[in-house]
This record gives structure tokens, sequence and C-alpha cells, in this order.
């Protein structure tokens, strides 16, 4: 059936991804390849390619939104009022 083939060729996208996740508003690593589409668009974001809006300002300093076009993931990437080197992003 048109079901079983969906989830035969999300299988195929990319080892690990699972077809619900796709589109569901939330980026996963799993998906977040060209050939899933990056996640059904859930990780393509409009500051940086791989950078999914719903990291912006989330609490949590994102590598991939660390930029100054993403405003260093919405204020996450910030302490004391500046940028955190990427390498250093994560806390």
């Amino acid at each position: 059936d048109a079901r079983s083939r969906t989830n035969a060729a999300a299988a195929q996208c990319a080892p690990g991804c699972v077809e619900s996740w796709r589109g569901d508003k939330e980026c996963d690593e799993e998906c977040n390849t060209a050939r899933c589409g990056f996640d059904g668009d859930d990780c393509t974001g409009d500051c940086a390619p791989a950078c999914a809006a719903a990291w912006l300002g989330d609490g949590v300093c994102d590598d991939e939104c660390n930029t100054g076009t993403c405003r260093w993931d919405g204020g996450d990437c910030l302490r004391d009022g500046q940028p955190v080197a990427r390498e250093r992003c994560a806390w």
C-alpha cells in the first residue's frame, strides 16, 4: 500500500530516520540530510542552513545557529552580552 511505500522511502533516506519525524516541526539529527529533505524542512532555518527555527532562543546554545545572522542562536550563545566561540558553544 501507499503507506508502506512511504515508510520504505523514508527508511532509505538516512539510517535511523523515522518517517513520522519528518515535517513534525522538530529538527531530528537522524533525518537532517539533503536526501531526507532536511527532516521535511524541520532543519532548514532562514538564518543558517542547518539551524532549525525552533532552536532559536530555546535556552540551549546550538552551534548550527551560533552566527551573527541568527543573532547568536537567538541570544542562547551570548555570555555577558558577548558571542561565545563556536567550539565553546555547548554548555
